[in-house]
Order: structure tokens, then sequence, then C-alpha cells
């Protein structure tokens, strides 16, 4: 899949992560995004779909119809999606030598081209994908055929649904690569102890990137 690599974010190179598949895996697992762009300086927060195909990278998505950026967006325009992952603040108190606080995150950025999909078909199979996308992490999926049809109707007058191609791409995770393993996977555990959902969440992504090989 050609996608470029070049978004305009400060990146350390320690940091700087260029393989594909895990970005598009990241998006997929924090899919609820910072969207910006259009003639005003605007930007939504929405969950993202990720598309694979033959064409390339595509994101889809919706605004509320009472949502203004979607008036300043044209079909072709320039748009960049921020997907922020697990982040946590690090204690020196982690480390087994001295050393100074820190930040851990994993983010993602894509740019791309903004196009507003008027179809009726599309759009009704755009709010099907997202409520089935959705869906299926509940033990008991729940689905659009279970309600009223108008409700749906009714609910699709109401969004501005779009698609973004993606041709840029880029990501970075700081989770004390800096560092040994031994001492990274001591923040991990230092951070599962704390036991905030955010300090977990990072402990997980940590522990699942250790020893990790960069090669696409």
């Amino acid at each position: 899949m050609a996608v470029l690599v070049g978004v305009a974010m400060f990146l350390a190179e320690w940091l700087r992560e260029e393989r594909t598949r895990v970005l598009i895996d990241f998006m997929r697992a924090h899919s609820f995004a910072a969207l910006a762009g259009g003639d005003e300086l605007a930007m939504s927060h929405v969950p993202l779909l990720v598309e694979e195909g033959v064409a390339g990278l595509r994101l889809h998505g919706h605004f509320a119809r009472a949502n203004p950026h979607w008036r300043h967006l044209r079909d072709g325009a320039e748009v960049l999606a921020a997907f922020m992952g697990p982040n946590a603040y690090v204690s020196p108190r982690c480390y087994r030598a001295p050393d100074v606080p820190t930040w851990n995150y994993g983010v993602v950025q894509a740019r791309g081209r903004w196009r507003r999909e008027a179809d009726e078909e599309a759009i009704g199979r755009h709010l099907e994908a997202i409520v089935d996308h959705y869906e299926s992490f509940e033990p008991v999926p729940w689905s659009l055929a279970e309600i009223d049809p108008a409700i749906p109707a009714a609910f699709r007058k109401g969004v501005i649904v779009f698609s973004i191609e993606v041709t840029e791409l880029k990501g970075a995770l700081k989770l004390s690569q800096d560092k040994d393993v031994a001492q990274q996977a001591g923040v991990a555990d230092f951070l599962h102890e704390r036991g905030r959902p955010a300090d977990i969440a990072l402990a997980e992504l940590m522990r699942n990137s250790m020893g990790d090989v960069k090669n696409d």
C-alpha cells in the first residue's frame, strides 16, 4: 500500500513509527480522532473507521449536521486526523537510577483529502458499518435492524457523512525506548500498579511493544 510518510509533526528519531501496519492497527484501536481542516481553523472530535482497499487507505466518518465544521470543507480539502492512544506521566520513581520525569504516549496523524458522501445508499452503509463495528465489541451486539426503519431514516438526515483519502501517515510511540528492556518493564509494572485506567492501558501498550523489531 502506497502511503506517504511526512506529516508535519515533530518527532525525535527514536520516537518515529513508520510501519504502515502498526499505524493502521493503532488507528483502529484508538479510533476517536481529532479532525482539523477547512477554510477556518476548526477541529472536531469524531470516530473514524479505517478502510484498506486496492485504491489505498481511507477513513470514514460523519459530523452532526448542526456542527458547522463541514460547511468550511470542500471536496478535495486537506484535513488532518490525529489519533491519540494511551498516555501517562512517568515518575522518576519508575527507574532504578536517578532520572527525570517524562510523559509516555502513542499518537498517529493521518493527512488526506476530504470528500462528502451525499448518496443516500452511501450514508446508510456508513451508519450500518459504524454501528456494526462498535457493537462487535459488545457481548450481545445490537443492530439498526432492531428498531423502527423511520428512526435510521431520521438519523441519516441529521448527519454529514464523509470519507478521507489518506495521503500521508506518521506516528510516534514514546514508550521509554531510550531505556533498556529491564527498565521499560519496570516502568510498565509501575504504571500497572498505579492502577489508573490510562496507566494500565499504557502499560499494556509498552509490554506489547518491548523488543519489537521495526521491519515493515
